[in-house]
């Protein structure tokens, strides 16, 4: 115990300096350690900073034998130092560690023990120094396992004690602490009159803390009693007489269990309990029938009681058979709810589950489960789906657009003129249109809607004839848009300078271009993850560092939305000791482009001089260089060649064309970002993108469905 300083501990110590200060980082330390006498040592690093930081600690064992010594199993125990002076009915967490060493040590046992009579007895409810934990704890140990253990003990009365841990192995392994401590009459005499022991909560309730406090047998007046546990914390109003009340509202972050409620005069603890939270809502529901059939409509009233009285909540059903399922919310002011749901042809017959789950606004929540029996009709049209494949469950990201495409059949024959209604178990509606004999119409898959398994029915009725069917789709997250703004990066290689702060920002979209807000955006380098913080513009995120070191490396940004979409992308990062000119970057890659260029035109007989050229491009300025590229006209198909090839072509043009817009959109945000151009420029230049954007998707879109390539 202690710090490890010159030969003041002879069995353990450092002749190096320690502690070691610290004036620029990283910082770099280490200490010649010798050890003089067997036994196992925790040997732990404290970081303690000036500024207002977290200490750093780390922490490991030593295990410390003689030369050329015969190893056999052997555990080490290690308990966490607690104070020695207690008084009446006080408690006290007692925590130790135990680690095996040298082999197998197999099955093993620790015990918390007192002295009785001048014999060792284990504490237990009964014993003067109490406990209601397992004791003693048995388990197998494993060579180098290690395991940590804890005991709530209370001093039920005044004395002197001596408190022994004592683990031993099935073998010969053995090791023991012991520690004397002094149990003194109580300086206040507490009596609790509210809160009950036990008492159960839910989220928001009220708690009223009424205690009684006497000294001496005498009630004591305008002390400073302070309540405190993990749900709040706050001084007790005086009412004379000895008694302090104080009331607040349990948090509506507290999770379910039981807290420990600590009553304290000047820090010292006068009384305990403890409480119950729970988040129960009670849920009742009723059928007005107990089997169904297709095209009828389910009925459930039901009512949502907290502590026996009507709640106002929001409650989620959810039906579902087999794979299919169709949720839908809905609230309630008073608590009583009725809910109805139109069996389409098109879903599923048999048992149906249904659940339904309330929460409060307090975060307290109830479920119900009932069963019902749809029983099938029959039917004299018969609904078939095109798209999706309807033999496999084909996975969509959100925000997709998916072609829902069906066809309906009479004895084998077309049949047009029906009215072809979907609904998804998200409950939205969607009316397919008639082409060609069939059914059809895309459906852009909600950015909200939950993964996992989306099912789609259909309903077709053509007067008084009717049928239908249902399809799953998996639904993934969608990937989110990440550029980099800051740094200027060279497609995926971002260079710095060692030692140089650099502010490191990115921008996050969802797919439409719209930002993505109150995201958790994170940058890690080897084992080093940081967290980027919110930028002033929405999407924009950002945090400065310093590249410590030379080299080559891999940066990997991950981004999460609250939805569960996200974004990883691996950039290449050089770091140099020299200054880094990006001008050199520019001319190099320039040169490669010019060398190309020179090979193109040299292999097609091209006469314009290399020179004009190279002149020509490095006069463009940066706005001109973009406009080069986006505005570049598509090239015009060669006439004699065949159509399915021209076609090919002119795709894969405006592809490029499609890709260059883009990429001249980042580097315009990055323009604008430094303030290189003025809001109006960047304004004016996006609507031209965006334009162009949708012009060129259409063109893109119209070919490839001119070709079937959709």
């Amino acid at each position: 115990t202690g710090e490890l300083v010159g030969n003041e501990n002879p069995d353990i110590f450092t002749n190096n300096a320690n502690p070691v200060h610290c004036e620029s980082f990283p910082c770099d330390v280490s200490w010649d350690v010798t050890a003089n006498k067997n036994g196992t040592y925790i040997l732990s690093i404290v970081a303690v900073s000036d500024e207002n930081i977290n200490n750093g600690t780390s922490s490991s064992w030593l295990r410390v034998i003689k030369p050329q010594m015969v190893l056999e199993p052997q555990i080490s125990l290690i308990v966490e130092d607690f104070n020695k002076e207690f008084e009446r009915d006080e408690g006290a967490e007692i925590k130790a560690k135990l680690k095996c060493f040298d082999g197998v040590c197999g099955n093993t046992k620790i015990y918390l023990q007192t002295n009785e009579s001048q014999t060792w007895v284990n504490l237990s409810k009964q014993t003067p120094v109490a406990t209601e934990s397992t004791n003693p704890v048995s388990f197998y140990l494993d060579e180098n396992e290690e395991k940590e253990f804890a005991w709530h003990v209370e001093f039920r009365e005044t004395g002197t004690y001596i408190i022994r841990l004592f683990a031993e192995t099935e073998g010969d392994g053995k090791d023991e602490f012991a520690k004397t401590v002094q149990v003194n009459e109580k300086e206040f005499e507490a009596v609790l009159l509210s809160p009950k022991e036990g008492a159960v909560f839910k989220k928001g309730d009220e708690i009223k803390l009424k205690i009684k406090v006497t000294k001496n047998n005498a009630p004591l007046e305008n002390a400073n009693v302070f309540v405190k546990s993990s749900l709040f914390g706050f001084v007790l109003e005086s009412l004379g007489d000895g008694i302090y009340f104080g009331k607040t509202t349990i948090p509506l972050t507290a999770k379910e269990g039981e807290y420990n409620v600590v009553f304290e005069i000047d820090g010292k603890t006068i009384k305990t309990t403890n409480i119950e939270v729970k988040s129960e809502l009670n849920v009742t529901a009723v059928l007005d029938k107990s089997e169904y059939k297709k095209g009828e409509e389910i009925k459930i009233k039901g009512t949502v009681l907290k502590d026996g009285k009507n709640s106002p909540a929001t409650l989620k059903v959810l039906l579902s058979s087999g794979s299919w399922k169709y949720s839908e919310t809905l609230k309630t002011k008073t608590g009583d709810f009725e809910y109805r749901y139109k069996i389409l042809f098109g879903d599923p017959d048999g048992v149906w589950n249904i659940s339904i789950t309330a929460e409060d606004g307090y975060g307290n929540k109830g479920k119900v489960n009932m069963q019902t029996e749809i029983i099938s009709v029959p039917t004299q049209l018969l609904l078939m789906f095109v798209s999706p494949e309807p033999y496999n469950v084909t996975s969509y990201t959100r925000c997709q657009n998916i072609e829902i495409k069906t066809k309906v059949v009479e004895n084998n024959v077309f049949v047009s003129g029906a009215k072809v209604e979907c609904k998804t178990s998200s409950g939205d509606i969607i009316e397919l249109e008639e082409n060609d004999g069939f059914y059809s119409k895309n459906y852009k898959i909600p950015e909200k809607t939950k993964t996992g398994l989306l099912s789609i029915s259909c309903d077709a009725v053509k007067g008084e004839k009717k049928g239908g069917n249902y399809i799953n789709i998996n639904v993934k997250p969608m990937k989110l848009m990440l550029y980099i703004v800051n740094p200027i990066s060279v497609g995926d290689t971002i260079s710095l300078k060692q030692g140089e702060s650099t502010e490191f920002t990115i921008k996050l979209t969802y797919p439409d271009g719209k930002p993505v807000i109150n995201a958790t955006a994170n940058l890690s380098i080897g084992n080093k993850t940081v967290v980027l913080k919110p930028a002033d513009l929405p999407g924009f995120y950002k945090i400065n560092f310093i590249p410590t070191g030379s080299g080559a490396s891999i940066m990997v940004l991950n981004a999460l939305d609250a939805d569960g979409n996200r974004i990883e992308k691996k950039i290449d990062l050089i770091v140099g000791q020299g200054e880094f000119r990006w001008e050199w970057l520019f001319i190099a890659g320039l040169g490669v482009v010019i060398l190309i260029i020179g090979w193109y035109m040299y292999k097609n007989e091209k006469k314009q001089p290399i020179v004009q050229v190279q002149e020509k491009i490095i006069r463009l300025p940066v706005k001109e260089r973009i406009r080069e590229i986006v505005y570049k006209p598509v090239p015009k198909p060669e006439t004699d060649i065949d159509p399915v090839t021209r076609m090919e072509q002119k795709l894969e043009a405006l592809e490029t064309k499609l890709e260059n817009l883009y990429k001249a959109k980042e580097l315009t945000e990055q323009q604008y970002y430094r303030r290189t151009i003025d809001e109006k420029t960047f304004n004016k230049l996006m609507q031209d993108y965006e334009e162009k954007i949708i012009e060129t998707e259409a063109e893109i879109k119209e070919i490839k469905k001119e070709f079937d390539m959709e």
